[in-house]
This record gives structure tokens, sequence and C-alpha cells, in this order.
């Protein structure tokens, strides 16, 4: 069990904790089997939604045999780029699912006092979560499924894909820090991985988000790049082939 601090700046708790495994890039043995995370579950009405679903296609059998007897309405959602501390966690290569019980009209107000959490609903969340525990106990293991990251309001104009994760919560360098890299995507194959710092890409200086997001923005899908990185001090020059979005 663990509760992470700074998860509205950045994710910074859960970064921290993951950046310490061993880069995973979704080729060796996980260090950890599964990352279930809780996140605002205090305002049950009639269902629970689980995100992340879509992480492994293990999850729905799982969920199942573990809610049978709890009878909870569920809904289960495949996306697995949630804006919580989940994200820290994905990009290791690692499944997970998250449970919510929905935005309301309290949410980060003065007015989200203790009287109106639904302690019933949140015992029901923790049941549902312990037979998932004791259900994944049976299994050595349990896939992993990539999935492409849904492009912002900016990046809705790109064409170009890079399967590339930042990671949003780095503070003090200059470039790009990777999070992750989508398994089978342009930068997996091209040898990017968790922890490279992208400071160039197709002679574009990459700075920031911003410039890393301009640099895509001018390249097309299907032809080769230069892509330069600094991994353990060390800078490296790479090539990346794009793929259309």
């Amino acid at each position: 069990f663990a509760t992470w601090s700074g998860e509205e700046i950045g994710l910074v708790g859960s970064s921290h904790y993951a950046n310490q495994l061993e880069p995973q890039n979704h080729r060796s043995e996980r260090p950890i089997l599964a990352y279930l995370n809780m996140d605002m579950i205090g305002r049950l009405e009639d269902k629970l939604t689980i995100h992340g679903v879509g992480s492994s296609t293990n999850w729905r059998k799982i969920i199942q045999k573990a809610n049978t007897p709890l009878r909870i309405n569920l809904n289960l959602q495949n996306d697995s780029h949630i804006p919580t501390d989940t994200t820290s966690f994905y990009a290791k290569g690692i499944p997970i699912l998250s449970a919510f019980t929905g935005l309301h009209n309290d949410y980060h107000s003065p007015s989200d006092t203790a009287d109106k959490i639904n302690f019933e609903g949140i015992e029901k969340c923790a049941q549902l979560y312990s037979r998932i525990i004791f259900t994944l106990s049976d299994y050595e293991n349990i896939d992993y499924v990539s999935q492409n990251a849904p492009s912002s309001a900016k990046r809705t104009k790109l064409r170009a894909y890079l399967g590339t994760i930042p990671n949003y919560s780095q503070t003090d360098f200059k470039g790009v820090l990777l999070s992750g890299v989508a398994q089978n995507g342009p930068a997996d194959i091209a040898g990017l991985r968790s922890g490279d710092l992208v400071i160039e890409l197709a002679g574009f200086k990459i700075e920031n988000i911003y410039d890393y997001t301009e640099a895509i923005g001018k390249i097309k899908s299907g032809n080769k790049e230069s892509i330069k990185i600094i991994r353990d001090s060390e800078v490296k020059s790479l090539f990346i082939i794009p793929k259309s979005r």
C-alpha cells in the first residue's frame, strides 16, 4: 500500500517511486505485477467507474470474478491514459486499474465536506479491490497492452506519431524527458526508452515540450528523421520513422 504526494502538481510522488524501477521498455520481467489506483472514490451513487481495463487482456475476467458476489454496477473503461498516478506506472509497462466514483459539484471546493462522503460506497470499492488482489494471486503474470495516448487539443493538427510518453513532472532539464514509449511504436523500434532526454528532432533543437510538439508538427510520417537524446550523460543520435496518426 502506498499514498503519493504531489499528484496535483505533476504526479511527483508516484513518478519518483516508479523511476526507481529498472526501466522496462516492455521487454524484461516486471518488478510489479500490476498497479491498482483509487482516486476520488468517496461519492459512489449508481455505478463505480474502473479505468485502465484495456491495459491488460486479463482484467475483464479478473474483475468479473471479483465482482460476482458483490454485484456492484461497474462502468469499465478501456482507456489507460488517465490524469492520475496510474500514468507513472503505465509508462513503465505495468498494467493498471483506477477506481473513480465520478466528478461532482463540490470538486476542488470548500463545500466538499466530510458529511457528503458515502462510506458504504468506499467499503464496496475496497471489497472489490481486495477481491481483485486475491484473484491476482492466482496469476504469475498478466500481459500488458500498450495504447496510443489521445491527442490533446493542441495536438489535433499533428499528423506524425512517434509513440513517446513525455514526463510532464520534469523541472530542471532542457529537453523532453521520456517516462516511456509505446510498445512497438516508432520510438520503441528506434531504440528510445524511459529516462531518455530528447534534445533534438529532425534538426530542431528541443528545450521543452512546446519545442517538441512544434518539431513533430513539421515532420511527416514515413520519413526517416534524426533524433538526439541524452542517456546516462552521453549524447546519442538515433533514427526514427514516424507513423501517421
